[in-house]
């Protein structure tokens, strides 16, 4: 005979959730330290909390008690980084909340810390839910951007749950996910509770990892005991809860997929899906293991257990598996059963995913009627369209994910979060909004829901120019409208872009990175060190803070960048000759004009009754013992021919790789200046002057007169400092430590994967550092370097000169370059102008009559220039040909053109 399972045993559960909470005054807590101040206090009227709170790092112990009749509402409230390792004063107790005799509703916890927990009562709402207590409509799970979040009890038999440690009263609609619960020595574990004495209603358990490592200890998926009290008659309670994509796991007495251990507990329409239950410790002691419940013992007959409706279908990663020793049962490990009556009906598992028993072992009476209608079906059987109410009775329905049974077909829905890569905006920032409903809110949601990418949005409480990009269900881009009923668990976050970072500050950068490479020989030293300082701020601030800039701050940045002053000039040389003449190609000038990149020969004649002794520049640098040489011109400076008189010796201060460094003219010992420590810094980089060697034979005197030239050497070695280079070409990774100044090689294959070698990055900044399969760096730094195939492109520089302007009696020309991968350094711009009666086809600079307007500067992030013709005659013609002279990258001087334009003034 069929039998079914009433459901009046709900109707004091759901009047008492009807029932008004007392009225009283209310407390409003909106920030942080609000919330601190309820730290150990007993709670007598009403609290509501309103916003995000970021308790990480914050010291905490326990509200020690919510009274009777009070309620705690969380109103949708998210606390984040609770430790729930502290205790209150006595030490006993854990949690958001001690002890709760009244509401606990709308709260969610998000951990983001380990925690290692030393009480009796583990909850992370509350550590004891009292007879009259209720805790409603919450939720707890871990951060995703903090990784698994594993929070152990190191107490001998204590007990662990997400919303209560110890229930004795009411847990319902609670959802906890994503978080690892672990023991050392013997505790209770569930993932709702630890201890159920009395009701848990329509809860679910998702993404949860229970590791036990006791052989005392007792894990449930709901709770690890449900344990009716048989003095007051009172049973516990579990039932419409859900626990999926789940593991069980470890060694433990007890282990089961919705309760570890079961006495004068009902335990009805349950669903255990995509969950594993695992022994995998070697020990001969036995462990009760069951799909369902891992021991039921009712000690009575008249305080029998109930079982019914339950159901233990498909695998999370292995399913079900056990040693020699456990007794293993897919609905239920071992039992014993006082009564004659049915006590586990209409209760089912999968044999696809299971292989275990029914039921592992009667430990008491043996009773033809304990299993009423329970059997082992096939996916195929259990997935059927009619088989949840035919075989599990009304309100089952076959509507979950992949067709198996549901009552509450809801999808629990995990936490969310913006990011962009591995960097994530905390919740107190921005969040996710699903057709207006902040995501952090919602912890169920309908199976027949449609998930929308255009239902999706940002809520932005920080004022950051965030955009949503997309989202991601699952770890997928959703691209396209789905059904939430269509997967067992829904795990959202979005990835977001910081507009103002993209389309104002890069670009910006951008343009100034091409400038400041382009402009070194072009820009003084002092522009484009303030450039640098700017850009170096703008690019840390978009690799460390990007999400986070907001456009006051960018707007800094980018002024900053922009409001350089670029000195943009010809270049000369100053010529000094001390007792010489010095001579530039043969004329005798005292300085130069010339253009970044010109070479000059120069030569210097000493005066009579002096010598030459050698070339210096402006920084005191040796350039050249030789009278006559070539300079090429790169920057402002003076160069300085330094003589002495024909009876002066010459001290030089030279290293051992034959670099001369210093150079005096000295008639006595006394005006030695002679650096005799050893030890002092390097004359190179990366090196340390290990001594010093001199040519003079014997001790060198402190005076007298100086009888001939001296070298000192300094002997040189490497500085002890290592560096990390790395090097990732194809398939090859090449890892070394390395001194400063020494040189890295590392040779690229010319194919990966098919395609042909292009030129190696920076794995860091993305920029090109080499262009050869052999790449050859000095070593400065930590350094990593990608090779890259099929990357390249040809890119030349151009520029061009857009229809010339009449104002006045000026005609303006107007041109803008554009600097390609050809470019290495700027010679000069401007345009060639000519007038003429006749149409001109082409101007070069050796034209006849041709005019070189050179440009003194241009737009540093359009690149455009104006030359400006003044002083026209009205009626007449002038012909425009804009240009820019560069070196290339092969060092070549070439010349660019533009098409010819012209205009009449009227």
């Amino acid at each position: 005979m069929k039998k079914s399972i009433g459901l009046l045993w709900l109707l004091p559960v759901l009047i008492a959730l009807l029932l008004p909470a007392a009225a009283g005054a209310e407390t409003i807590v909106t920030t942080v330290d609000e919330l601190l101040a309820l730290c150990g206090t007993t709670i007598d009227e009403d609290v509501s909390l309103n916003g995000i709170f970021d308790l990480t790092g914050q010291p905490w112990t326990p509200i020690e008690e919510v009274s009777e009749g009070v309620v705690l509402d969380g109103s949708g409230a998210t606390i984040i980084g609770l430790d729930v390792s502290a205790t209150n004063a006595e030490g006993t107790h854990t949690g958001l909340v001690a002890v709760n005799k009244g509401t606990v509703c709308g709260m969610k916890i998000m951990l983001n810390a380990d925690a290692s927990a030393y009480a009796q009562y583990n909850g992370i709402i509350v550590g004891v839910n009292e007879t009259d207590g209720y805790i409603n409509d919450c939720s707890v799970c871990a951060d995703p951007e903090a990784g698994e979040i594993t929070i152990t009890n190191t107490k001998t038999g204590g007990i662990l749950g997400a919303f209560a440690g110890y229930n004795k009263g009411y847990i319902t609609h609670c959802v906890a996910s994503d978080l690892t619960f672990a023991d050392q020595w013997g505790a209770h574990m569930g993932a709702i509770a630890g201890y159920n004495q009395y009701y848990i209603y329509s809860c679910f358990a998702d993404g949860m990892k229970f590791i036990g490592n006791n052989e005392g200890t007792v894990i449930g998926g709901i709770t690890a005991t449900a344990m009716g009290d048989v003095e007051t008659e009172e049973k516990s309670f579990v039932t419409f809860c859900t626990v999926t994509c789940s593991s069980i796991s470890g060694k433990g007495r007890f282990m089961g997929g919705v309760a570890g251990q079961v006495s004068f507990g009902d335990i009805l329409s349950n669903r255990v899906n995509y969950v594993d239950v695992i022994n995998d410790d070697d020990e001969a002691y036995i462990s009760y293991m069951g799909g369902i419940i891992g021991g039921l013992f009712d000690v009575s007959s008249d305080y029998a257990s109930i079982v019914a409706s339950n159901y233990y279908a498909d695998n999370y990663l292995t399913g079900m598996s056990w040693g020699d020793n456990d007794v293993a049962g897919a609905i239920v490990g071992g039992y014993s059963v006082a009564s004659s009556q049915s006590v586990f009906i209409r209760c089912f598992y999968c044999t696809d995913f299971c292989s275990a028993p029914m039921a592992g072992r009667n430990d008491g009476h043996e009773y033809s009627t304990t299993f009423d209608i329970c059997d082992g079906v096939t996916k195929m059987d259990m997935t059927a369209p009619d088989w949840a109410e035919e075989n599990l009775l009304s309100p089952w329905k076959n509507t979950g994910p992949d067709n198996y049974p549901v009552i509450d077909d809801r999808i629990p829905v995990s936490s969310t979060r913006l990011h962009r890569g591995n960097s994530y905006v905390p919740l107190t920032s921005a969040r996710i909004l699903w057709q207006g409903t902040d995501l952090t809110n919602v912890g169920l949601i309908e199976a027949d829901t449609v998930l929308d990418p255009d239902d999706f949005d940002i809520l932005n409480e920080a004022n950051l120019p965030l955009e949503l990009v997309y989202v991601t269900l699952n770890g997928q881009r959703l691209t396209e409208p789905v059904t939430a009923g269509d997967y067992s668990r829904l795990n959202f976050s979005a990835v977001v872009d910081n507009y103002f970072a993209r389309d104002e500050l890069q670009p910006v950068v951008d343009k100034g990175n091409e400038l400041y490479d382009n402009g070194i020989g072009i820009y003084s030293i002092d522009t484009l060190t303030i450039l640098r300082e700017a850009l170096d701020e703008a690019e840390a601030a978009l690799r460390d803070y990007y999400l986070f800039i907001d456009e006051d701050w960018g707007w800094t940045l980018v002024d900053a960048i922009q409001n350089v002053e670029f000195d943009y000039f010809t270049y000369w040389v100053d010529l000094f000759g001390i007792n010489a003449n010095t001579y530039v190609n043969d004329s005798a000038e005292y300085y130069c004009g010339g253009f970044s990149g010109d070479t000059v020969r120069l030569n210097a004649i000493p005066d009579r009754g002096y010598k030459f002794i050698c070339w210096k520049d402006s920084a005191g640098n040796v350039i050249s013992e030789e009278p006559e040489f070539e300079y090429t011109i790169s920057r402002d400076t003076y160069l300085e021919a330094l003589a002495a008189p024909l009876e002066a010796y010459s001290f030089i201060y030279k290293d051992m790789y034959g670099k001369v460094y210093k150079t005096d003219a000295v008639t006595d010992y006394s005006q030695l200046e002679y650096p005799a420590e050893a030890g002092q810094a390097g004359l190179r980089t990366g090196y340390v002057v290990k001594e010093w060697q001199s040519t003079y034979p014997g001790i060198l005197p402190t005076e007298g007169p100086v009888t001939q030239d001296v070298t000192f050497t300094a002997i040189l070695e490497k500085a002890d400092t290592l560096y990390t280079v790395e090097a990732n070409a194809g398939d090859e990774v090449i890892v070394k430590q390395m001194k400063t100044a020494a040189v890295f090689r590392a040779t690229a294959p010319d194919t990966y994967n098919d395609d042909d070698f292009s030129y190696w990055i920076d794995t860091d900044t993305g920029e090109i550092v080499s262009y050869s399969l052999n790449l050859s760096v000095s070593v400065y730094a930590n350094m990593s370097f990608t090779a890259v195939y099929n990357g390249g492109c040809d890119d030349t520089t151009l520029v061009n000169l857009w229809t010339p302007n009449v104002e006045g009696s000026k005609i303006g020309f107007t041109a803008q370059v554009q600097t390609g991968l050809d470019f290495a350094s700027e010679v000069m711009h401007g345009v060639l102008l000519l007038k003429s009666d006749e149409p001109v086809d082409e101007i070069l600079f050796d034209t006849p009559g041709v005019i070189v307007g050179k440009s003194s500067g241009y737009s540093a992030y359009t690149k455009t220039f104006i030359i400006n013709k003044k002083n026209v005659d009205p009626g007449d013609t002038w012909y425009g040909r804009a240009f820019i002279v560069y070196i290339d990258d092969g060092g070549a001087r070439k010349v660019v053109y533009s098409d010819v334009k012209s205009a009449t003034l009227p």
